[in-house]
């Protein structure tokens, strides 16, 4: 039913300066998860060395929280031994599926770059990103949330970075990219002079968020802060959590336009009626003054969208107009409905809408003009005496 209402508990992520995991976790962690339970869970998975190390820093102008991860071995992890830890971690079933989502986004993406088979984590963390994809799932869950939303990825433009393969350009760093591509995120490019998304922020966003717009009720929200602060850009990912406010729907409508100066009156109501037998939502004349302040008629179509050619073709063989413009309209719609109800004057068809709760009953005028005419009575009074009989039903 229309309206607006509230609904499943959701988080919506800004990423101005694009995202890295630990920007992910900490911004989760700011929301109010607990870090203790992420440490416990690092504990499990055998990492009792990893410490999580929380402080406040400022990047550009926004205060952010920071988490330095301390005693991470230096050697890197494949994926098979990051799935390994991932297992053992004692994580709820949801959120042990989606660390191991982004961690198979990961995966992914390095075969796809390398042009093989296997995937080869070089430009990764090992542990870093092990610690990175099992707390930000944890985190993620912990704050009861069911879903994410991403409007958009900074990932910024220009700057090159130096691997294992050789020289790379690094905003986004080729893995990164090939996973924001794979999920589908819009994405702003930026002139950077590092990289500003990394492929391990990239894959917990493609496996926590959907790359939509939201609208949300907040309660809480958390920001991450990123290891460099950069110039003229607040290096910090942001998360707004919330219960999803459910809007009403809109329909993609056309309208359709044509100045017309040379018609008759009976013409132009001819061109009218064939434009809503072909299907038109509604079609009317406004009056207009054209060149040398001729009186003219502008005609009108609303139009379901994506048929302008079909009704274009149709103005231009009913009218003389040369050209037919037209806007595309979003529209909030009542629900709709027609139905027959008793009267004491007989039966006669109303036009029912619904929006929310209000419901609306409107005689048909052709069966007023109808009953009237049988009845001997004038059709205004007859109308409005119907409009209260069919006001009152439920």
């Amino acid at each position: 039913m229309p309206g607006t209402d509230v609904g499943r508990r959701v988080a919506v992520f800004d990423a101005p300066s694009g995202a890295s995991g630990d920007m992910v976790l900490a911004a989760l962690v700011d929301a109010g998860a607990p870090l203790d339970a992420v440490t416990a869970a690092l504990r499990r998975a055998g990492l009792e060395a990893v410490e999580l190390v929380p402080s406040r820093v400022e990047r550009g102008g926004t205060r952010a929280l920071r988490l330095d991860v301390r005693g991470a071995p230096e050697s890197g992890l494949g994926p098979r031994d990051i799935a390994r830890l991932i297992e053992s971690a004692g994580l709820p079933p949801r959120a042990r599926e989606r660390a191991l989502a982004a961690l198979s986004r990961l995966e992914e993406a390095e075969a796809a770059v390398h042009g093989s088979g296997h995937a080869h984590f070089h430009e990764l963390g090992g542990v870093d990103t092990a610690v990175d994809l099992i707390g930000a799932a944890l985190a993620f869950e912990l704050l009861g949330v069911e879903a994410a939303a991403c409007p958009v990825v900074t990932v910024g433009a220009g700057a090159v970075a130096q691997s294992a393969h050789g020289p790379l350009p690094a905003s986004p760093p080729p893995a990164a990219a090939e996973v924001l591509l794979r999920a589908r995120f819009r994405l702003r490019f930026v002139e950077a002079p590092v990289e500003l998304v990394t492929p391990t922020g990239a894959a917990l966003l493609a496996a926590l968020a959907e790359p939509r717009d939201a609208a949300i009720v907040p309660g809480r929200a958390g920001i991450g802060a990123g290891t460099r602060d950069l110039a003229g850009r607040p290096n910090v990912l942001r998360v707004f959590i919330g219960e999803e406010a459910e809007e009403p729907e809109t329909r993609t409508l056309t309208l359709l336009e044509a100045n017309i100066d040379d018609m008759t009156p009976a013409a132009l109501a001819a061109a009218r009626d064939a434009l809503l037998a072909a299907g038109a939502l509604d079609a009317w004349f406004e009056p207009i003054a054209m060149k040398k302040g001729r009186p003219a008629q502008k005609l009108c179509v609303l139009a379901p969208a994506g048929q302008e050619p079909r009704f274009a073709d149709l103005i231009l063989r009913e009218t003389t107009t040369l050209g037919v413009r037209f806007t595309t309209y979003r529209r909030f719609e009542a629900e709709r409905w027609s139905e027959t109800v008793p009267t004491p004057y007989g039966p006669i068809r109303v036009k029912a809408s619904r929006w929310g709760d209000r419901v609306r009953r409107v005689p048909e005028f052709d069966d007023v003009a109808s009953l009237a005419r049988s009845l001997g009575r004038p059709f205004l009074d007859l109308y409005e005496a119907l409009s209260r009989e069919v006001g009152r039903l439920p």
